[in-house]
């Protein structure tokens, strides 16, 4: 008995049926893909927006903080920045770098600062070594002097030593900041903001024209984590 032969016409059908049946599979997913892309465009990272302190938002100071047991901590100054500070403006002095813990410069006496609100009126240095601010509030050199024009910077412990600066988290914008320059003149300042930075935070000693006072310590009460910064105005 003779085999069943196939018919050449219906298997040419099928293969053509076949091939458009994965042209247009193929057409679908490159349809699919070009959707894809032009309906999600690429997220771009904006650079340079992020803010100057480490945090999100500006912790804000109680005017009226506890005041707990004084434990043994220090202020360790901040540290330099990583690449060169740019020159600063004309007329402006250039904030020295902040030596190594270990070393020990000539301290000076180049007046006294008060805060009246916070029973404070004590000498004032013209150092940033640990030495120095161990001692009491220290002028940071190569910013602005005693009512001099730029932002003076001063530190002082909060926590141990003599811890001039434990109160200073009471201040509030308008309390009066005196700095008496060697030869007893009186500069008066007028706070105008508190806020917290990162120790590294050194952007607080740039100077900029004009008459401007920054005193920071450590915070939170206690602890050297962070640092409480204070801006005055000179009046």
């Amino acid at each position: 008995m003779p085999g069943a032969r196939s018919d050449p016409t219906l298997s040419r059908t099928r293969r053509v049926a076949l091939g458009a049946i994965a042209l247009a599979a193929a057409v679908a997913l490159v349809a699919v893909l070009i959707l894809t892309s032009t309906s999600t465009p690429a997220r771009r990272v904006a650079h340079g927006l992020l803010p100057r302190t480490a945090s999100a938002h500006t912790p804000t100071v109680r005017t009226d903080p506890p005041k707990p047991d004084r434990p043994s901590t220090t202020t360790t100054p901040t540290a330099p920045p990583a690449s060169p500070p740019s020159p600063p403006p004309a007329g402006l002095l250039q904030p020295a770098d902040v030596p190594a813990p270990d070393v020990i410069l000539p301290i000076q006496l180049i007046g006294r600062i008060q805060i009246p609100k916070i029973g404070l009126d004590t000498d004032l240095r013209d150092q940033i070594t640990q030495q120095s601010i161990d001692l009491g509030p220290s002028h940071w050199p190569g910013t602005a002097p005693p009512g001099g024009f730029g932002n003076a910077v001063i530190a002082g412990h909060r926590n141990s030593h003599s811890a001039p600066f434990h109160d200073v988290g009471n201040l509030v914008p308008g309390d009066a900041i005196t700095l008496v320059a060697a030869d007893g003149r009186p500069f008066h300042y007028v706070v105008t903001e508190l806020f917290v930075v990162t120790p590294d935070a050194v952007w607080i000693t740039e100077q900029t024209p004009g008459h401007t006072l920054t005193l920071f310590t450590c915070h939170p009460l206690g602890s050297s984590a962070q640092r409480l910064v204070v801006r005055a105005t000179l009046v």
